[in-house]
């Protein structure tokens, strides 16, 4: 009977351990990566005011949370996060393993071979 109130009392556990486990909340956003909202710009379509997320995987520094070259794009490609002073704190350090879902505010491509999408709206998760 004491073997079978503990391992009674060993599944209530665990069950109350994976019912507590934090949830990630579904994230959706018009773009799942930068270089899907780059191409769908070349492509002519109108990505201002899009939401784009981006998974980081290394820790980001002062709001610029994408920066890469894209070899099938033929770009560098960019993004910043733009931050008033009552909220810069929150970009200074993005550390990885975030999601970050970002509204493209701005775009510029005046030079052929880099694009840099800005955004003062995003979700930090």
């Amino acid at each position: 009977m004491k073997k079978f109130i503990a391992v009674l009392m060993f599944l209530l556990m665990c069950f109350s351990i994976v019912a507590c486990a934090e949830k990630k909340p579904d994230i959706t956003a018009d773009y799942n990566t930068v270089q899907e909202a780059v191409q769908a710009h070349k492509d002519g379509k109108d990505i201002i005011g899009k939401t784009i997320k981006v998974e980081l995987k290394e820790d980001k520094y002062a709001g610029i949370i994408f920066a890469e070259p894209d070899l099938n794009l033929r770009a560098n490609l960019h993004l910043t996060l733009i931050a008033d002073k009552s909220k810069s704190y929150e970009i200074e350090k993005i550390p990885k393993g975030k999601t970050v879902v970002a509204k493209v505010e701005m775009i510029d491509d005046h030079l052929v071979n880099s694009i840099y999408l800005f955004s003062t709206e995003y979700q930090i998760y």
